[in-house]
Order: C-alpha cells, then sequence, then structure tokens
C-alpha cells in the first residue's frame, strides 16, 4: 500500500519538477540575457566615452600646436601675460626615444589634464630659471614615462624658444611629496603623474622624473 502510495505520488509529482526545471532554466536564462546586455550597455558606453575623449583631445592638441606656432611667429611682438587662463597652450613637450610628444597647457584641474599635460601653477614657466613642474595622467599622455630612463632627453618647445633637459633621476613617492615640485636652484623640469602605472582605479603613489636643462636652447625665431 505504501508503495502503491508512494509511486502514485511520484508519477503524480514529476510533471511539476518537470515544469520547476523548465521554470529555473528559464529564469536563469533570462537573467544571463540581462546580464549580458547590461555589460554590453556598459561596454559600449565606456567605449563611446573614450572615442569621445580621443576626439576632443586629438582637436585640442591640434588647435594648441597651431597656436603655439603663431605664439612663436610674432614673439617679439607680445609682452607674456603675468597670469594665464587655465587650458591656455604654453609649450610642447617631447621625449624623443620614447616617441613621446603632448602640448603642455597652464593648471592641473580636470578639464586641462583630460587635454594636455598641466603646469603646476607655483612652478616656474618655461625658460626660467627655476623648477618647471608638469603633471599628468598616467593613463594618456605621460603613459611612456613608464620606460623613461636617466640620459634621456627631453625637449619643451614655446613657439619661440627650444629648451632641452637630461633626465637625472626618477622616484615613486606619496603624493604629499609636494617639496619635488619646489625651486630647485638650478633651471629644471619635474615630470609627475600616478603610480603603479597599470594601477585600475585611483593609484597610491606618484612617479616622478627630474631633468637638469643643458646648454643647448636657441630661439627658434633665430634658427630660422
Amino acid at each position: 500500500m505504501r508503495s502503491q502510495l508512494a509511486m502514485t505520488a511520484a508519477a503524480v509529482l514529476a510533471p511539476a519538477r518537470r515544469l520547476l526545471a523548465r521554470a529555473r532554466g528559464l529564469v536563469h536564462s533570462r537573467a544571463m540575457a540581462r546580464a549580458e546586455a547590461a555589460l554590453w550597455l556598459i561596454s559600449c558606453a565606456a567605449g563611446g566615452a573614450f572615442l569621445w575623449w580621443l576626439a576632443d583631445a586629438g582637436l585640442y592638441q591640434r588647435r594648441a600646436a597651431v597656436e603655439l606656432r603663431e605664439l612663436g611667429a610674432d614673439a617679439g611682438q607680445r609682452t607674456p601675460a603675468p597670469r594665464l587662463p587655465a587650458g591656455t597652450p604654453i609649450a610642447q613637450l617631447t621625449i624623443p626615444r620614447l616617441d613621446l610628444s603632448a602640448v603642455v597647457a597652464e593648471g592641473v584641474d580636470d578639464g586641462v589634464l583630460r587635454r594636455a599635460v598641466g603646469r603646476i601653477p607655483a612652478s616656474a614657466r618655461p625658460g626660467d630659471a627655476g623648477n618647471v613642474a608638469l603633471a599628468g595622467h598616467r593613463d594618456t599622455f605621460l603613459r611612456p614615462l613608464e620606460r623613461i630612463r636617466a640620459g634621456d632627453l627631453v625637449r619643451l618647445e614655446t613657439g619661440s624658444a627650444l629648451y632641452e633637459y637630461r633626465v637625472e633621476w626618477t622616484a615613486v613617492v606619496d603624493p604629499g611629496r609636494t617639496d619635488l615640485v619646489r625651486e630647485t636652484g638650478y633651471p629644471a623640469l619635474t615630470l609627475v603623474t600616478c603610480y603603479p602605472f597599470r594601477w585600475v582605479g585611483e593609484a597610491p603613489h606618484r612617479f616622478v622624473v627630474r631633468a637638469r636643462r643643458v646648454e643647448s636652447d636657441f630661439a627658434l625665431g633665430a634658427a630660422g
């Protein structure tokens, strides 16, 4: 009797179990489909944001390069402004061995660093006797600095003059080391970016490059 009841119950419950299994599979497949759609949308948004940045930064770099050339063409007729607005292009930074080339703009706010390498306002301007301190993002313009080494040539071209530097040392420091962008007592160039270079999220350290100006500066107008 008990065995018959068990068999009957099993027979009755079998369709319900099959229906439940199908329902679970359907729910799982729908959840997977939603997850895949969400990931696809996130990927599209991230790709679109990157392409927008690429276009925006590229357009700014091209316009700034033209502006620097025009600045050099009539350098003798202009008086340097005591204070430049943020985002004003002031120089072209190049490191030949690393194939690095980027416009340097005034300021280090988010808008500036999204489009260029920025000059830290408290530091010297290109051509001054002090320490020219520049900052940039590790995942855009200054990514090649992960391959820099002592002795590398660094150039700053303002449109009217070219200044050359030789890298003396690099260091990984805490973000609070603001002393490294202060006066050095000699014409210097300091580059600062976040570290590690491949870190995902807010990087915990800073990578600093210190270079000393060499005696090869010349006026571009005189060279022509």
